[in-house]
């Protein structure tokens, strides 16, 4: 999965203590930028792929229930993928 032909996109694992978190680290958004109305595609982003968008626009979930942490990569991956394609649009 790419954003851009040279900009894969890019998860990291974060361990705190007993918490695994995975995040997009806030790519997406860096690389799209915030067009007015991008919290309402960021909303719509958590409802369709199950994650939290901070308000910051990092793309996260904690790694918990019988979810692996590949699942979760990938889910994340995904998702951060679709919230950069979406704000994308957003600006045309």
């Amino acid at each position: 999965m790419h954003y851009l032909s040279d900009r894969p996109v890019q998860v990291t694992v974060k361990r705190r203590e007993r918490r695994v978190d995975v995040t997009d680290e806030g790519r997406a958004v860096a690389l799209a930028g915030t067009p007015p109305g991008w919290r309402d595609v960021a909303r719509r982003i958590e409802q369709d792929y199950c994650v939290n968008v901070s308000r910051h626009g990092a793309v996260f979930l904690p790694v918990s229930g019988p979810f692996t942490v590949e699942e979760i990569e990938e889910r994340i991956a995904a998702a951060s993928l679709a919230l950069f394609q979406d704000l994308l649009e957003l600006q045309d």
